[in-house]
């Protein structure tokens, strides 16, 4: 029996968006990729990952970020491969107070595996960043515009972003060892 779109609709409206955190990393990020609308899944991955690190989350009213980092701050970015084999990392806003960006690919071509970048925040830099909304000409005027940018899996700047990479390798065991190993 199929479902007609508005059924299917109401199904989906309808269906609980709470997501078991007592579960693996994979299981976790499926769940997120299966359950929720990708405005959604952010959030909650950042507190997922924080909370098996014991990163403290902090308030983005704080302008600093979105966790601590030993006597620092760093930004959470995470972002599923699309279709097109791209990444794409949103929502950067350079001006805030922190350190680090802690970026989370999930490599939705081999099983939904994830790759963890700790890198300085400066790195971002070396990329091609564009606006969020309008044209820099429209944002000229504008203090604080949030960017974005679009990397293509394996390419030269997905090996950058690896060549700066804290961790020696993309592992979650890697970042979790980093974290620790800095208390």
């Amino acid at each position: 029996m199929t479902l007609s779109k508005l059924e299917a609709a109401k199904l989906k409206f309808q269906k609980s968006k709470k997501i078991d955190t007592n579960q693996s990393i994979i299981d976790y990020i499926l769940d997120c990729y299966i359950t929720l609308n990708p405005c959604s899944y952010g959030n909650r991955l950042q507190n997922y990952i924080c909370n098996l690190l014991n990163l403290f989350v902090i308030s983005s009213r704080l302008n600093k970020g979105d966790f601590i980092y030993k006597d620092t701050f760093g930004e959470f970015k995470v972002t599923y491969l699309d279709q097109d084999l791209n990444y794409h990392i949103t929502h950067i806003r350079q001006w805030q107070k922190f350190k680090y960006y802690l970026i989370m690919f999930i490599d939705c071509e081999n099983d939904f595996t994830p790759e963890f970048y700790f890198v300085p925040k400066n790195i971002i830099n070396k990329f091609k960043l564009g606006n969020m909304v309008g044209t820099k000409e429209a944002n000229e005027d504008n203090h604080n515009v949030d960017l974005r940018v679009t990397i293509k899996k394996g390419s030269a700047e997905h090996k950058l972003l690896n060549k700066h990479n804290l961790l020696k390798d993309t592992t979650f065991d890697s970042l979790k060892e980093f974290v620790e190993l800095s208390d």
